[in-house]
C-alpha cells in the first residue's frame, strides 16, 4: 500500500521540472514518512488544544507520548540494521515550543543524529506547568529494531 502511495505521489507531481542544463540524469533523495494513527484514519477527528499540564509528572508523561507518536526510524538504517541512542538538548518555551536543539551525544550515525534533530524541529511539547517560562532538557532518543530488542 505504501509503495502504491509513493507511485501516486510521483504521478501527482509529474511532470518534474527540466533537468539542469548539461545534465542527462539528476539523482536526489526525497525522504517520505508515513504515519497512521486514530486521527489519520477517521474523518471527523476531535481536536483539543492542550492547556498547561497540572504537574511536572503529567507534563513528562505528555512529552513521552508526543515523542512516541512522532519518532521515526530512517528506512535505510532499518535495512542496514543500524541502531543507536542520540542525546538531544532542547530549549522549551512556556507554550511548549522547542526553541533550540542540538546533539550533545551522538549515536555514531549521522543519519540517526539528523533524524533526532529533525524530530525536534517538527514537534512541540505541551505547555509547561504554570510558573515556568522555559526549560532546558536533555532527551535520549533510542532507535532500536524490534528484532534486536530481545537480545541480551
Amino acid at each position: 500500500m505504501l509503495d502504491a502511495e509513493v507511485l501516486n505521489i510521483l504521478d501527482r507531481i509529474n511532470p518534474l521540472p527540466p533537468l539542469p542544463e548539461g545534465k542527462d540524469i539528476y539523482v536526489f533523495k526525497v525522504p517520505l514518512r508515513f504515519q497512521m494513527d486514530d486521527t489519520a484514519t477517521t474523518m471527523e477527528a476531535n481536536v483539543e488544544v492542550a492547556g498547561p499540564a497540572a504537574t511536572w509528572k503529567d507534563w513528562q508523561r505528555d512529552v513521552q507520548r508526543t515523542l512516541a507518536r512522532n519518532q521515526g526510524y530512517p528506512t535505510q538504517l532499518i535495512e542496514e540494521g543500524i541502531e543507536g541512542t542520540v542525546k538531544v538538548r532542547v530549549n522549551v518555551g512556556a507554550d511548549g515550543t522547542i526553541m533550540g536543539q542540538r546533539v550533545v551525544e551522538s549515536s555514531g550515525s549521522d543519519i540517526l543524529d539528523d533524524e533526532a534533530i529533525d524530530l525536534m524541529r517538527r514537534i512541540s511539547f505541551p505547555p509547561l506547568p504554570e510558573g515556568r517560562d522555559s526549560i532546558a532538557l536533555t532527551i535520549p532518543l533510542n532507535y532500536r529494531l524490534a528484532s534486536n530488542s530481545r537480545r541480551g
